[in-house]
């Protein structure tokens, strides 16, 4: 089926292919500021008058007689300097929602088809157990990871496990020394030690004694701190198709063999014993260290090796998924690439931000490296999955996000998910009410004007997450969300849906109710939140 936006878009595209001047330039295709105006509105007469050398609304005029030949639209005006202002016909509409109620389902374009993209994500170091930072990228990854699929792309979420340099020998040094203090010594732990308290459950879990080697701490920590991880994982309701480790896919061979492979593109020097990657001539601030002086790769040659295995797997698009500290790698990173010959077009970087956690307003203090945080299960434990999950997509990704544990716990419009979810339970109590009584009644032809605006706001959903795809920015939906549940809220206040005394406008609202609560669970579903018919 086509939604309204999508009609609009094919008449401009086609009025755009008349004159390839204007081309490229975006159809501003975007509901008016007033709403009586009329459902969508189309700048493309304002932003081409300089490029067809002609006035606004000469083109105006012409892009709106081409637009008054689609039967969906019930009126098409040019209005102002060169807008073109579009409403759309109860009857579209109308048969729009009730096929959307036969299929149960919306329908959604597939222009990945066949395509596959791979989105590695979380891939924290097996150090501790995750903490909400950690939280923050694995909704914003799985999420999109989600937006991906429903559009027909292949995709593979995948996590990376940092288990190779000096940070595992470190963690079991730590180890021994929390079994030591488990048994009575006097021993202290250095700033350069993991500190957290989570050690002692550890140690007490995997057996460690004293007397145990560093090798079998090492592995036995590592063991242990992965099976949480994931544990915690699981329960977010976040899974993975893949899981690579750095110390099989980087072994020392492997790294070598990336060394003269960049030798021979002439890339590589040697100072002081150690061996750089002359990143510098292709666009990086300076060179970076591949191998230390002590033999030893660094952690950027290790992920180079793990990023030219992700080439080779043959994917056709790479999204990295990193905290916020990581913005100074990127480039690095892409200048290593490149060295090696693979197309950095197809990757993509996105960062996330921090989350601060606060409860009635009062700052939570955190600080990872003394071990004194919150740990993603910490916060499920207090607030629920559902909570964690539509919270941390309240704000972009790129912006720190304030997390306050009152407010997701509160059943108050002030809570998102809980406003959210509440509109689906609403409407499911309407039918519950309802009970097919008015089944069997042909429903009224029309709409009232704001039920003309309720269906038209949701039958928007599918552009809506067409454009939140393509801008990386899945937090988007709860906005959405949140504004068709206020529409929805607004719209049950002022009408009243089950009345024995008008059967035929009963019989319509109650379709409308059947339609919003489709498209209330298709993107709660996105979301992974639940959508409960009662609370």
């Amino acid at each position: 089926m086509q939604y309204p936006t999508q009609i609009i878009k094919t008449v401009v595209n086609n009025f755009k292919n008349q004159y390839p001047e204007i081309e490229q330039i975006p159809a501003g295709i975007e509901p008016p500021p007033e709403t009586e105006t009329g459902d969508l509105a189309v700048a493309l007469p304002m932003r081409a008058a300089g490029a067809l050398q002609r006035s606004p609304r000469e083109i105006a005029t012409e892009l709106s007689e081409m637009l008054k030949q689609r039967s969906e639209l019930k009126s098409v005006e040019v209005a102002g300097p060169g807008f073109v202002n579009c409403t759309f016909t109860d009857s579209f509409l109308l048969k729009s929602v009730a096929k959307i109620i036969e299929q149960q389902t919306v329908e959604f374009p597939e222009p990945g088809s066949n395509k596959r993209v791979l989105i590695e994500f979380v891939s924290a170091n097996p150090t501790g157990p995750l903490h909400v930072g950690h939280g923050r990228g694995a909704i914003y990854g799985d999420v999109l990871a989600r937006l991906f699929e429903v559009f027909g792309y292949q995709v593979e979420r995948e996590y990376y496990v940092n288990d190779g340099g000096s940070q595992i020998e470190r963690l079991a040094e730590s180890m021994l020394l929390r079994s030591r203090q488990a048994e009575g010594e006097a021993v202290e732990l250095s700033e350069d030690h993991y500190r957290g308290d989570y050690l002692k459950e550890i140690v007490a879990d995997s057996g460690i004694s004293p007397g145990d080697s560093i090798e079998t701490v090492a592995r036995r920590g590592k063991e242990e701190i992965i099976a949480w991880i994931f544990s915690t994982l699981e329960r977010f309701r976040i899974n993975f198709d893949n899981t690579v480790y750095e110390s099989e896919v980087a072994p020392p061979e492997a790294v070598g063999e990336l060394v003269k492979r960049l030798e021979a593109e002439g890339l590589v020097r040697r100072e002081d014993g150690a061996t750089y990657l002359s990143t510098s001539k292709l666009g990086d601030d300076k060179d970076r260290v591949l191998i230390r002086s002590n033999g030893e790769p660094t952690y950027f040659a290790n992920d180079l090796v793990y990023h030219l295995d992700k080439y080779n797997r043959g994917a056709d698009q790479f999204i990295d998924i990193w905290g916020h500290d990581h913005h100074g790698y990127q480039q690095r990173l892409r200048s290593g690439l490149q060295a090696l010959g693979c197309a950095t077009e197809r990757l993509e970087i996105e960062l996330y931000q921090l989350v601060d956690l606060y409860r009635g307003g009062e700052p939570l203090q955190m600080s990872t490296r003394r071990g004194e945080f919150v740990t993603l299960d910490e916060l499920i434990d207090e607030v629920g999955v559902d909570a964690v999950r539509f919270n941390f997509l309240t704000k972009n990704h790129n912006s720190p996000l304030d997390f306050d544990i009152e407010v997701a716990t509160s059943q108050s419009e002030d809570n998102p998910v809980y406003y959210v979810q509440y509109a689906h339970t609403r409407l499911a109590g309407i039918l519950r009410k309802a009970d097919g009584q008015f089944d069997d009644v042909e429903p009224e032809d029309s709409l009232s004007e704001a039920g003309h605006r309720l269906v038209f706001k949701a039958l928007g959903f599918v552009p809506f997450l067409q454009q939140t795809l393509a801008g990386r920015e899945p937090h988007r939906i709860t906005f959405w969300l949140r504004e068709l549940a206020r529409h929805f809220h607004t719209y049950y206040t002022a009408h009243r849906v089950v009345d024995p005394s008008a059967p035929a406008i009963s019989a319509r609202r109650l379709e409308l109710v059947k339609f919003l609560k489709i498209i209330f669970k298709t993107g709660l579903d996105l979301l992974d939140v639940n959508a409960p018919e009662r609370m």
